[in-house]
């Protein structure tokens, strides 16, 4: 095996917005990300980290790192808040505190909207210098679309699911609308070739509806920008 070779997991709800170089990675042999805009209840709750992406070198540390993870889920793994469990993430507490791992080097990673919850202590703020978006003037990696889901001809954002957020407009355009619109394309491409659109708006939740953008072929950024102003007006 080759040490220098990494593996990465990450879940299908996040996207890239910058590439993940090896320059950009430490010497530590495990990489995670910490949960960003957590208040210390949800921190207790959740964990201090997310295990939407995960890099873990190909030496005898990172496998051994790996092995014991898997044996701990094995035994136990569920959504319920434990003291020092919660599904597979706050495993990770242990794994930080006894083997010190790191996170990559000048960017911004498996952040999601939570951050940037609407408090005095929020200084987030996103802006765009081609051809990277920046969260505090950090390129911003990946982003994790929590509650994103498509629904036939609608997409729900699930960008409301956390609370009021600090610079909602720049939030969306920056981070939310490459991806609604790249959405647009393949739930089209879908339909060209035969197959049934993405998801279904059976049994949808009345409660999230205010978080629906239609969208079809000819839809373009100033008319999902549109719907997307709309929906920030609506009570949470």
């Amino acid at each position: 095996s080759n040490s220098n070779d990494w593996i990465v997991y990450f879940d299908p709800d996040i996207m890239f917005f910058a590439e993940l170089g090896r320059e950009t990675l430490t010497d530590s042999s495990f990489h995670v990300f910490k949960q960003l805009g957590l208040d210390r209840t949800a921190y207790n709750n959740f964990g201090k980290f997310n295990a939407g992406l995960v890099l873990v070198r190909n030496n005898t540390i990172g496998r051994a790192i790996i092995d014991r993870w898997q044996r701990l889920c094995n035994e136990w793994c569920r959504l319920t808040v434990e003291e020092n469990r919660y599904a597979d993430q706050k495993y990770l507490n242990y794994f930080s505190e006894n083997l010190g791992f790191t996170s990559t080097k000048g960017l911004v990673s498996n952040v999601s909207a939570r951050m940037f919850l609407h408090t005095s202590l929020n200084t987030f703020r996103v802006n765009y210098k081609e051809p990277h978006v920046l969260i505090n003037d950090v390129h911003l990696q990946s982003f994790h679309f929590h509650s994103l889901r498509v629904r036939e001809d609608f997409i729900l954002t699930g960008i409301n699911r956390f609370g009021k957020l600090h610079n909602k407009i720049a939030i969306f355009r920056w981070i939310y609308l490459p991806v609604l619109l790249e959405l647009t394309q393949i739930q089209n491409r879908i339909v060209k070739l035969g197959y049934q659109k993405m998801g279904t708006m059976d049994h949808l939740d009345k409660t999230i509806r205010y978080e629906i953008l239609k969208v079809n072929r000819e839809q373009s950024f100033v008319k999902l920008f549109i719907q997307f102003f709309n929906l920030t007006r609506l009570p949470l």
